[in-house]
């Protein structure tokens, strides 16, 4: 084990090669990576840990002399030294996850530290990164065609999918099929694997993308002959069979480059480099059918709109455009089409990334010169569900009118807001929907947090190794009344607060009864009158005397509050509840109550929350809300009373708000199984 020196971290080795840097400042393991050796067959055996200075390196002597850089090109306002492929929030924990390079990085939240790495997952650089629906699983796509599933916990790879022959583009799951679809551009293959088994996959079909627009080519399985590179129709005619085989080879040039599944329908959708929009069933993996709704113009990113079977298309020219999906009898029609323009050259601009929300009905877009737009397609979506709504009740001689798209309004959709989020073009964008917050990842290493409703920037994960610690904005300490500021010196809580006033009102009543203080008061109102200042407040116009009046009356009132919390902050936890166990028991053992610490807890508990005396159920269970709820005290502070209501400069606030219903919503259904 060896301290770093100017840092606040230190490094573990063990006897099989497994190194683990620490950060003794939060108490948890932030990096795991193993020693490399090039041979196979015999262990590094290590005996020894050393670092250099200056730059900053690890030694690890073993049977060799392993060398690694510390901090190698080291940017604090960076998340990685390696572009972010994806961003990912999970609301479970409220975590980030950064996937770049070979690594995976999972930041708090709530405060912007990173709390784990994942190292050793792979040596290939990660290509692809999401999540799972249930946000339980990484679903990870490399540089060398290898896809995997970790356990986005611990990092421990679930199964191993099918290997593809050039890097792996997308992963997509399939939830209610039950399957996990991997596709690369570089093969333009879409291979299709089994997720029955937490650790096991099988590989079941592939489709190979050959023909742009009409002739799909298909894999049956991994056992794929020669005799089986036609087309699955199987024509017996075998001079256009032949000439399929010939159009195949010539027009194979199309990349494969969006791949979206429809989950309702069970339908996978493909883009191509080529314009072309191809629909298959993802259960079969027949297709469906396909469309140009650009033409020649190359489709960069596929949306589904859910509720009325459309999907949203976006090209390299910056044109978004709806097209109806099957089963709808008018499919492949484009009903709406609009421009993602550049505000600064007002020109179309290259759309790299789409996001689509259902709920609210919002289109994020992210183009290369780094904006992030928002669309509201509220009113588009209202008219075509109108309009589908409509038709289906008409009569079925009405075939012609039930066949025909709807005629939506020309007009493009309003913009909600617009603004520059990074410096070089983004690579992903993650919509929060839960807490309103977007996530952006860009090719100059940065991840930053914006509001999603009016585009504020709210802050940015950056590779900083040294945090602000957070600073409590109240002291409270569990059964015991009172809530302090961070001086300790002065009250916050509303009850006292509330209290206080009460008593400096009656104060000010009792000094301006006394005729001399009034009439001093009028003569010191006077003097300021004559001297152009403002008058003072009643409180400042008390004369010398009634001052010392004031003071005498309020050490009066306040002297025995004081004393009795000088008491009560001697008093121990374990104090209280040892009382509340004898009290049934103070009349057979004769306890004598005129014992002063006695009485004078017995009394403050009276005073103070006199249930405790009478109910010990209630006082457990306010107990367990003061220890666990965190919002238990926060509601009876006065924030005016505050000199800073946060604890961090972390400016991203988590409202918890879903995260509570969802665990309520789970204690429920436990509780109705049980009963059941």
């Amino acid at each position: 084990m060896k301290y770093i020196e100017g840092t606040s971290h230190f490094v573990s080795l063990d006897n099989s090669g497994i190194v683990k840097i620490w950060d003794f400042k939060k108490f948890n393991c932030i990096q795991t990576f193993s020693i490399e050796t090039d041979d196979e067959k015999h262990k590094f055996h290590p005996q020894g840990i050393d670092f250099m200075a200056n730059p900053l390196k690890l030694y690890f002597c073993g049977r060799t002399l392993s060398v690694y850089e510390y901090d190698k090109n080291y940017n604090p306002n960076s998340v990685d030294d390696a572009v972010v492929v994806a961003v990912c929030y999970r609301p479970q924990n409220n975590t980030i996850i950064t996937p770049a390079g070979n690594k995976v990085k999972v930041w708090n939240a709530l405060n912007g530290e990173v709390k784990k790495i994942f190292s050793d997952i792979t040596q290939a650089e990660i290509t692809f990164f999401t999540l799972d629906y249930f946000k339980k699983r990484c679903l990870v796509g490399f540089h060398n065609g290898e896809a995997a599933i970790f356990n986005v916990q611990n990092g421990a790879r679930l199964k191993t999918l099918a290997k593809h022959e050039s890097e792996v583009n997308f992963i997509v799951e399939a939830r209610n099929l039950a399957l996990l679809i991997t596709a690369s551009s570089g093969d333009r293959t879409i291979k299709f694997h089994s997720d029955v088994d937490v650790n096991k996959s099988e590989h079941l079909k592939s489709i190979i993308i050959r023909d742009s627009v009409v002739n799909p080519r298909y894999e049956a399985s991994n056992k794929r002959t020669d005799s089986d590179r036609g087309d699955l129709s199987k024509r017996s005619d075998t001079k256009k069979e032949k000439e399929k085989e010939e159009e195949i080879h010539e027009i194979d040039s199309a990349a494969l480059t969006a791949v979206r599944y429809m989950e309702d329908q069970k339908m996978l959708i493909t883009g191509l480099q080529s314009g072309n929009v191809a629909f298959w069933e993802a259960e079969t993996t027949k297709y469906i059918g396909s469309c140009m709704p650009f033409g020649n113009e190359e489709i960069t990113n596929i949306c589904a709109i859910a509720e009325i079977d459309y999907v949203i298309v976006s090209t390299a020219l910056g044109k978004i455009g709806i097209v109806a999906a099957p089963p709808l009898p008018y499919r492949y029609t484009k009903v709406l089409q609009f421009l993602n323009l550049d505000p600064e050259t007002k020109a179309p601009s290259f759309v790299n990334y789409m996001v689509w929300n259902d709920p609210k009905r919002l289109l994020f877009t992210a183009d290369e010169r780094s904006f992030i737009r928002v669309f509201d397609l509220s009113k588009v979506v209202e008219q075509i569900r109108q309009d589908k709504k409509a038709k289906q009740g008409k009569d079925e001689s009405g075939s012609k009118f039930r066949i025909s798209a709807p005629l939506l309004n020309k007009e493009d959709p309003p913009t909600l807001w617009v603004m520059r989020a990074h410096m070089e073009p983004i690579r992903a964008i993650e919509y929060v929907e839960g807490e309103e917050l977007l996530l952006t990842s860009g090719l100059d290493k940065k991840v930053k947090l914006w509001d999603a409703r009016t585009g504020k920037y709210l802050e940015s994960l950056q590779m900083k190794y040294d945090k602000f610690e957070p600073i409590p904005i109240a002291y409270k300490k569990p059964g015991f009344e009172g809530i302090w500021s961070p001086n300790l010196f002065d009250r916050v809580d509303k009850e006292f607060l509330e209290h206080k006033r009460k008593e400096e009102e009656a104060a000010n009543e009792l000094a301006n009864e006394n005729p001399f203080s009034k009439r001093l008061a009028a003569q010191e109102a006077q003097e300021m009158k004559n001297s152009g200042h403002a008058a003072s407040k009643p409180l400042d116009k008390i004369s010398p005397f009634a001052k010392q009046q004031l003071l005498s009356k309020t050490q009066n009132l306040v002297g025995p509050i004081l004393k009795n919390m000088k008491i009560l902050k001697s008093k121990s936890k374990e104090d209280i509840t040892a009382i509340l166990q004898r009290q049934k028991t103070f009349v057979d053992k004769e306890i004598d109550l005129n014992d002063p610490k006695v009485a004078q807890l017995l009394k403050h508990i009276a005073e103070t929350s006199p249930w405790m005396l009478n109910d010990p159920k209630k006082a457990v269970m306010e107990a367990e809300k003061e220890e666990f709820d965190p919002f238990y005290n926060f509601v009876q502070i006065d924030s005016k009373e505050l000199p800073s209501s946060v604890s961090t400069r972390w400016k991203l606030r988590v409202t918890f708000e879903n995260n509570k219903r969802e665990f309520d919503n789970e204690v429920k259904d436990v509780n109705t199984n049980e009963k059941k």
